[in-house]
């Protein structure tokens, strides 16, 4: 039975209207359907990375686009992206003031795409120095947290004078215990 089931599926998948109505979904990126066109089009093996990112420009702070566009092993399409954030995302406004936010709800969607980019920058050593300032100095506890991660794995030398100086600013504004003995033991 499962193997009949399959062959059902691979039979569906093979369809060449799969491929047409999924690309045609993700031309879309406010779609309700967007989540599963792209999980479609992955199992199709289609690249998806490029539509999203062209769809980023559009709706520069939308979660939903940075999440699927992290997940990327290509260097310089984690450069392009980076690049683009530092340049759209409001980092002034997101750099507000540390506090002890969740920061979840539509008014924190900046603070969000920026959480997900510094998931991604621990693995790039020195990328999105500008990203990790902001998140440095965001009201959402979790943003904090994630930009003292990845400077815990960069050498201090990539750390840039900028972040640095929020590191230290931090140090005293800080309302988190917890998170001011990470400050102290990065220090």
């Amino acid at each position: 039975m499962r193997r009949r089931y399959a062959s059902l599926c691979q039979q569906m998948m093979d369809d060449p209207q799969w491929v047409k109505l999924v690309e045609q979904e993700l031309q879309h990126a406010d779609s309700p359907h967007l989540h599963y066109a792209i999980r479609v089009a992955r199992m199709l093996t289609l690249d998806v990375w490029p539509v999203l990112f062209d769809q980023l420009s559009r709706y520069p702070v939308k979660p939903t686009l940075y999440f699927e566009l992290i997940k990327t092993e290509d260097e310089q399409r984690v450069r392009k992206l980076v690049a683009f954030a530092e340049q759209h995302l409001p980092l002034g406004e997101i750099a507000s003031d540390p506090a002890n936010l969740p920061g979840y709800g539509l008014e924190y969607e900046a603070h969000q795409c920026l959480g997900m980019l510094l998931q991604l920058l621990s693995s790039h050593e020195g990328m999105g120095q500008e990203l990790v300032a902001a998140g440095l100095w965001s009201p959402v506890t979790s943003n904090r947290r994630a930009a003292l991660h990845v400077l815990k794995v960069w050498s201090s030398e990539m750390w840039g004078e900028k972040t640095t100086e929020r590191l230290r600013r931090l140090s005293v504004a800080e309302t988190e215990e917890s998170i001011r003995e990470q400050i102290r033991e990065i220090l």
